[in-house]
């Protein structure tokens, strides 16, 4: 049995053009199956996409906040792609939630 951990992970300035490809991380990483609300979060902010919106900064990129949930393997497996996809001047945060909050699956 693995546990799954909860993160938020944050994009910022991410070109416009590379978003599905971060979409398309997601779905081949996140294998775990997705928690209908994920403990600590305001049940009138779920999500059922993420939500991306421009960046105040940077023309052409946007950026996201989103929660997930997921094993240690399958965040590290889409912190590389996401990585590979981004490029540099994109920043790629996950904050995870504590490993005792962590939910075993």
């Amino acid at each position: 049995m693995k546990e799954e951990r909860i993160a938020v992970m944050r994009i910022s300035g991410l070109p416009r053009r590379k978003r599905m490809a971060v979409e398309e991380a997601m779905v081949a990483s996140l294998l775990s199956e997705p928690f209908d609300l994920i403990p600590g979060t305001d049940p009138l902010d779920w999500a059922e996409c993420t939500r991306w919106s421009r960046n105040p900064r940077l023309a052409g990129c946007v950026d996201c906040r989103q929660v997930l949930n997921g094993t240690d393997e399958e965040f590290e497996a889409l912190q590389a792609r996401i990585d590979a996809i981004a490029g540099d001047g994109c920043a790629v945060e996950f904050e995870f939630m504590e490993q005792r909050e962590a939910i075993a699956v």
